[in-house]
């Protein structure tokens, strides 16, 4: 039995890994981090990768990271009405 759910989305040369350290936040997050830390790691060895890896789909992470919550907001930059 896998480990959670989400472990069949990691793609096939990727899954062969035995132990992976993750810490992102719930089952998708942590199958989609396995695949893109190791694409990201190969990039940053062999910068001829970055083609090859993109038109295989293995770089398709959105860059945009969620502002931080600060105070007197809801959210990064929501206010109340």
């Amino acid at each position: 039995m896998l480990p959670f759910p989400a472990w069949s989305d990691i793609p096939i040369p990727f899954a062969c890994q035995d132990k992976v350290n993750i810490a992102s936040d719930g089952d998708s997050g942590q199958a989609g981090a396995i695949p893109d830390s190791i694409t990201r790691a190969l990039i940053s060895d062999d910068a001829a990768l970055h083609s090859a890896l993109h038109r295989a789909d293995f770089i398709a992470r959105d860059a945009d990271a969620a502002e931080r919550k600060k105070a007197g907001l809801n959210k990064g930059r929501k206010r109340s009405q």
